[in-house]
């Protein structure tokens, strides 16, 4: 008689096969609701786009976006909710050869499909960044500085509308490099005079989307050297937020992202124990050379990661040799990426200008930064110190002072409790974006990429709710995140950083009763 009896794992087999078929179906929401935004996007935000140029302006009914957005929203949550699911029952083992090659097939051809099926049936959306992108990179192919010159000044691309036209560009030249790259592949085979907007912006998406893939396989790589399943690259992969924020949107943050995963691999591979040990001095140096290439250039996409350096000093230390061979290939790569743009017309300092101006003017969606400012740039600070000193300029440069020293302390707690060089790297972009005066969802993806290799709960959370805060086009003027939006928003962030705290300041008590006990006995 057969036997009635069920496998052992027969239950977490069928949770597993519900998750993935509600994966699939959220994916497919995602999709298709990505496709529905733009009709409305374009009906309701046309108009607010030109800034200085000499078009008719009607008020745009935002109120038109709610439906829009909240139909987009719901299948971004039930997938995160069912990546939650899945990390929970995913197997932590390495796999076989075999189910690691089908699983790399998986996670990369889903990846792959959603991000060119948005590609190809929308257009950017919830942010135009990629004007600016397209701009930049029409400037270059034609021979003109890009920090030199505001849109409205370039008679090559008048006509193209963008937000803040009247600021130079401040990206950093690896994105100039690969904005003017793409433009080049687009205008291939146009006639002069010929107009290809709509091409050089799907051909930079597909650019985009390119290096996120690029992201994935390397997290892939990671994982392998880790020994850990490959199915953890999902938490990234199939991730909504990428799918929303470079797919869609065509935000070139990912350039640096994939430059960065690969400058911290390389430098883990030389620190750690297991692999630095075998490899040969010469092994090492290229390995050295090549983090200090990647992180010059994931430097010339987001300044923001020059500190990752003294965290790579540290995690090498006791390789003087890899220390100075990585510090000479940075340095050189990034005269390299910079000198260039310096000895043309104008230079730097339109950049260095609008730098400036972004760090003095500009703020959103900001938990800590925009409220310490508030603090010195109200009635009781000029009381204190005098209205002569209590300027906003001076109280926005306190402000300043104050969240780079915190970032410095949160470094050093996290370093001396004895983090790894993936969790200090992670750790150093939660505690920057949290501290920083601008926190656009896109900007989330330099911790998220990481997530799959050292999960971080705080990021995993931050990862939903940081969605939320474009709930500021149904009333963006003026251009502030609701409050009960923020409350929403970062309370379980904090939440979940309290309970980590507070989990690992148990652990090491444990730890340490544990050690004088044994020494006791």
């Amino acid at each position: 008689m057969p036997s009635t009896t069920m496998p052992a794992n027969f239950g977490r087999r069928l949770l597993l096969s519900v998750l993935a078929l509600a994966g699939a179906a959220s994916i497919v929401g995602v999709v298709f609701s990505l496709t529905r935004l733009p009709e409305a996007w374009r009906r309701v935000t046309v108009s607010h786009m030109p800034m200085g140029f000499d078009w008719t302006w009607q008020p745009p009914d935002y109120a038109e976006l709610k439906w829009p957005l909240l139909v987009c929203l719901i299948p971004v949550a039930g997938l995160w909710i069912v990546l939650s699911g899945g990390r929970l029952f995913a197997p932590i083992r390495p796999l076989d050869s075999w189910r690691a090659a089908t699983v790399c097939c998986a996670v990369l051809g889903i990846a792959c499909v959603s991000r060119l099926t948005v590609v190809s049936t929308t257009d950017p959306q919830l942010s135009r960044d990629i004007d600016r992108y397209l701009i930049d990179g029409i400037a270059t192919t034609e021979g003109l500085n890009p920090y030199a010159l505001t849109p409205i000044e370039m008679t090559q691309v008048r006509g193209v509308p963008v937000a803040h036209d009247d600021l130079i560009s401040i990206y950093q030249p690896t994105s100039q490099t690969v904005f003017a790259a793409s433009t080049s592949v687009a205008q291939l085979g146009a006639q002069p005079g010929d107009e290809r907007t709509a091409e050089q912006e799907l051909v930079l998406r597909l650019h985009f989307v390119t290096f996120d893939l690029l992201i994935i396989a390397l997290i892939l790589c990671v994982l392998r050297l880790h020994g850990r399943s490959l199915w953890w690259a999902a938490l990234y992969a199939w991730h909504p937020l990428p799918i929303v924020e470079v797919a869609a949107s065509g935000h070139q943050d990912v350039i640096g992202i994939a430059l960065l995963l690969c400058s911290v691999a390389c430098v883990w591979v030389v620190s750690d124990v297991k692999f630095g040990g075998a490899l040969s001095r010469k092994r090492r140096g290229i390995a050295a050379v090549l983090a200090g290439v990647t992180l010059a250039g994931a430097i010339g996409v987001k300044p923001i990661v020059l500190p990752i350096a003294a965290l790579y000093v540290w995690y090498l230390r006791g390789d003087r040799r890899a220390v100075v061979t990585g510090i000479v290939a940075t340095v050189l790569t990034l005269i390299a990426l910079y000198l260039p743009f310096a000895l043309m017309p104008g230079g730097l300092w339109g950049m260095i200008d609008t730098a400036v101006t972004f760090t003095r003017d500009w703020s959103f969606n900001s938990p800590i930064h925009a409220n310490i400012h508030a603090a010195f740039d109200s009635q009781w600070f000029a009381s204190l110190v005098g209205e002569s000193i209590a300027t906003p300029l001076s109280s926005k440069w306190v402000t300043n002072a104050i969240v780079w020293s915190a970032l410095l302390v949160v470094m050093i707690v996290v370093v001396r409790r004895g983090a790894d060089l993936w969790e200090a790297v992670i750790a150093y972009f939660l505690a920057a974006l949290l501290l920083s005066s601008t926190v656009y969802p896109w900007y989330l993806l330099w911790a998220l990429a990481l997530v799959p290799i050292r999960f971080n709960l705080a990021v995993w959370v931050w990862s939903l709710t940081i969605t939320w805060s474009y709930a500021v086009w149904l009333d963006p003027d003026p251009w502030r995140v609701p409050t009960w939006v923020m409350w929403a928003q970062y309370v379980p962030v904090f939440g979940v950083l309290v309970w980590m705290g507070v989990r690992k300041s148990r652990k090491a008590v444990k730890q340490e009763s544990s050690k004088s006990d044994a020494s006791v006995g």
